[in-house]
């Protein structure tokens, strides 16, 4: 006969298998992924503003902080800068290594005045990616931006660095 605490760890490790296999990463996958070199730099305008917003990731840290253009001083400030070192890196090294990112045109412009402006860098152990989007939608960078914003640990940091995409 089962004691009530032979049931709680049974649903516990039931729960655990769960979330390990709707991953589907091994602990092979998991390791090897955690090892794999890689660096995100994000910058975002939402023109005509004169702050970006700024994200960079790579195997130790996401740091996510706004710039302002300093018109008197011809110079940029960083400001409200903020590190997470705890963030959900397999998930964004698995999207990363599932896109062809060499098929991606390096420049997506739709012509305007004023608008959303992203410039992307992405660096994959030897291969390195540039992008610059102005007014432009691709799925490949809503699911990357929609990753990047979901990573950051606090809630209320996500809020406020959120990097917007979608139409």
């Amino acid at each position: 006969m089962r004691t009530k605490r032979d049931n709680t760890t049974l649903k516990v490790l039931i729960i655990i298998l769960s979330i390990l296999l709707s991953t589907g990463f091994t602990t092979a996958d998991r390791q090897e992924m955690a090892e794999q070199n890689f660096k995100i730099e994000i910058s975002y305008a939402g023109l005509p503003s004169f702050t970006t917003t700024k994200y960079f990731i790579d195997n130790n840290i996401l740091m996510v902080y706004l710039t302002r253009y300093n018109i008197t001083k011809d110079s940029f400030i960083d400001f409200n800068k903020l590190s997470f070192q705890n963030f959900d890196k397999e998930k964004l090294i698995s999207f990363l290594n599932r896109t062809n990112w060499a098929s991606i045109p390096e420049k997506l412009v739709t012509p305007t005045i004023d608008g959303y402006q992203y410039s992307i860098s992405i660096e994959l152990d030897k291969s390195s990616y540039s992008f610059y989007i102005d007014n432009t939608y691709h799925p490949t960078f809503d699911s990357l931006f929609t990753i990047c914003n979901n990573i950051i640990p606090n809630k209320k940091v996500r809020k406020k660095y959120y990097l917007p995409y979608s139409n």
